[in-house]
């Protein structure tokens, strides 16, 4: 009897199959990612750090961050100069082991970028994470299950 598939990591979603950082509040939160607002205005100057974990309490961890951002926008004449940074986070390798049938697809070269550097000086490389398709099935089936509760709710 095959094991049942895992879902992806934690802040993690499936676009497909392939695996894609989640856009929410909370898969920032889950991936632990840094994510900064200021403007170098002369008569502004903000700075804004988002604190997910209030905004998660208060309900909000499904809430997109990039409509967030949009929120914090102010209504300077000219046009608001707020700008965001996030740090990007990723996923080491070792995160698939534990799950089957993952599919990893890098460059032809992986053994050389794993034992080399790149320019930056750093062993980080992206490649495409393919989930197999027997999460797809889990996962729609999830789906399904919280739209039937959300139903019968109203």
């Amino acid at each position: 009897m095959p094991a049942t598939p895992k879902p992806p990591p934690p802040g993690w979603r499936l676009f497909g199959r392939q695996l894609v950082p989640d856009p929410t509040v909370g898969g920032y939160l889950a991936r632990r990612q840094e994510f900064r607002g200021s403007c170098h205005r002369r008569d502004c100057r903000r700075r804004y750090d988002i604190d997910f974990d209030g905004l998660i309490r208060h309900g909000y961890a499904g809430f997109p961050v990039r409509e967030l951002q949009a929120l914090l926008a102010c209504r300077m004449p000219g046009g608001c100069s707020l700008q965001f940074h996030e740090k990007p986070v990723g996923l080491p390798l070792r995160a698939f082991y534990v799950h089957d049938g993952v599919t990893v697809l890098p460059h032809t070269d992986i053994a050389a970028k794993l034992t080399k550097p790149c320019k930056c000086g750093k062993t980080q490389w992206a490649c495409e994470v393919l989930w197999p398709p027997e999460v797809l099935r889990w996962q729609s089936a999830a789906i399904s299950a919280e739209l039937k509760l959300r139903r019968a709710l109203r």
